[in-house]
């Protein structure tokens, strides 16, 4: 259900949407559409994909540095009418009430992992986010995993550094999505009840270490 919205997104956004077919931005996108009545803010939210996926009885608020995904994601908002609320922001210069969201997404956005940047950027940029987020709160991470084999020579995060990241401040679980070769999935997401196969092998922890991206839920202590 949640993957076959790809078609619906890709008349709106072919050039922003995901490469592979079994991402695991879906996963988070079926994730998303079970909240109910929570203030919901996704930092360098593109086209909306993944924060326009949860109901609207939710307050939804993205914002990203690119004034062009940001348009694209208003026309789509007034067009499916969905409520959700898009601004063009500098996730380094945004200034938000602090503890006063019920869930944050950062989804493919870490700097010096999913973006170029430093470790002291990475630092600013995660303390200021994490700040938004009310206790108790729940924030959702994905990211690619470098010790995946299509990964190795890209920089991208490794399981001990994002356990590093949320051990401080958050409880949390990691799980690892989709252990098999990345480019599999353009064929394997033709056979029925793959992308079930793909949940049940993540909730059994299988291939944590090679997996193709990291999904992390986190409780703000």
């Amino acid at each position: 259900m949640y993957y076959n919205k790809k078609k619906l997104w890709m008349n709106y956004a072919p050039r922003y949407f995901w490469g592979d077919p079994l991402d695991v931005r879906f996963y988070l996108c079926k994730e998303l559409s079970r909240l109910k009545n929570k203030k919901i803010l996704d930092i360098g939210c593109n086209v909306g994909i993944i924060l326009n996926s949860a109901d609207n009885s939710n307050k939804k608020e993205g914002f990203d540095l690119n004034p062009d995904t940001i348009r694209i994601a208003k026309t789509i908002n007034k067009d499916f009418q969905h409520n959700a609320n898009f601004y063009v922001k500098d996730a380094f210069k945004a200034s938000l009430k602090k503890s006063s969201y019920d869930v944050l997404i950062l989804s493919h956005v870490l700097p010096g992992y999913d973006y170029p940047g430093t470790e002291k950027q990475r630092n600013v940029f995660l303390n200021k986010a994490f700040s938004y987020l009310k206790k108790g709160g729940t924030l959702y991470i994905t990211s690619p995993n470098k010790n995946n084999s299509y990964y190795r020579k890209k920089p991208k995060i490794r399981l001990p550094e994002l356990r590093n990241t949320l051990k401080k401040e958050f409880s949390f679980r990691i799980r690892g999505w989709n252990p098999f070769y990345i480019h599999a999935g353009h064929i394997l997401q033709y056979v029925p009840g793959w992308f079930a196969f793909l949940e049940y092998l993540m909730k059994k922890s299988v291939g944590l270490n090679k997996c193709n991206a990291f999904f992390a839920k986190a409780i703000k202590k």
